[in-house]
């Protein structure tokens, strides 16, 4: 990697509402012992106004900051819009609610050049996210891996993922769903599958605090509200699974239809007429009602 380009790194975030949280996180930016990156922020309709804020912030930081307003559709929008306008090669997701430690950027920039001089086709760097589940993750430290054997074959839930921008503009064009603010993350790390593979890394330079309002204390309500993406969610993550050890695919599987089975039971949706196996989704039914009272 060259060190002196300046677009080759961006971090994204994306806001909706969380002005003091993304106070937080410009502070946290601000004491980067390297500041060769972007940071775009996509703001998603938020009634709290940041406009002057970042403009004051853009008059006097080291680093280059790009903002962007849309009217309220939901954080894949905003992470697509990020997307579309960037021009940097590389790029990671920071939510408003996180915190990076100083060395975020330089370690990013380092693992991009180990990646570029490698010869096998890794597309991206998956990290911890703070230093929870350390102990799995040094079990796969070097590994080269599908980011969804992460939850699913190494009981790891979450990740820092760093990814190629160029994968992201071709899976961005036909993920959104017209009328629904909900699409997860998951669906887009699993579609690149079809393109490589990510390297993990024990690297941590990232803190999360999960806020009352997001998505992730929120998700099953969330879920309810969006169906067309939750039913590309769970299909996607079906399908994907089926590059894992036969065990932990089986596993994943049964798991995933029981949240299918439940979701359309709580929308009074056919589920055998979505399913991506209807087999299994017969024998799951009732432990799918089970399911359904739990979390629906």
């Amino acid at each position: 990697m060259n060190k002196n380009d300046k677009n080759q790194l961006e971090i994204i975030t994306t806001v909706y509402n969380r002005k003091e949280c993304l106070i937080r996180l410009y502070k946290s930016l601000v004491q980067q012992d390297c500041t060769n990156f972007i940071w775009t922020i996509v703001d998603d309709g938020s009634a709290e106004k940041i406009e002057d804020m970042v403009n004051e912030w853009q008059k006097s930081c080291k680093f280059k900051i790009k903002l962007y307003i849309q009217r309220n559709m939901g954080k894949m929008s905003a992470y697509k819009k990020a997307i579309d306008f960037s021009k940097s090669k590389w790029s990671i997701v920071v939510d408003s609610d996180d915190v990076v430690l100083s060395n975020c950027v330089s370690t990013l920039l380092s693992r991009i050049s180990e990646i570029e001089d490698n010869k096998m086709e890794i597309i991206g760097a998956v990290f911890p996210r703070g230093t929870r589940n350390l102990k799995n993750w040094r079990k796969i430290s070097g590994k080269i891996i599908d980011i969804i054997s992460l939850r699913y074959e190494y009981s790891i839930p979450e990740a820092v993922i760093l990814v190629n921008n160029k994968m992201l503009r071709q899976e961005f064009v036909n993920l959104l769903i017209p009328n629904e603010k909900f699409m997860s993350e998951e669906v887009l790390y699993n579609r690149l599958a079809f393109y490589g593979k990510f390297m993990v890394y024990l690297d941590v330079f990232y803190t999360s605090e999960y806020q009352d309002d997001g998505l992730t204390v929120q998700i099953f309500n969330i879920w309810k509200d969006s169906p067309n993406g939750t039913l590309k969610l769970l299909t996607s993550r079906y399908c994907a699974l089926g590059d894992l050890p036969i065990f932990f695919e089986i596993l994943g599987k049964v798991k995933t239809i029981l949240n299918l089975n439940a979701f359309c039971m709580a929308k009074d949706i056919n589920y055998l007429a979505v399913t991506p196996n209807k087999y299994l989704s017969r024998v799951l039914y009732i432990p799918s009602r089970i399911v359904r009272a739990k979390r629906f």
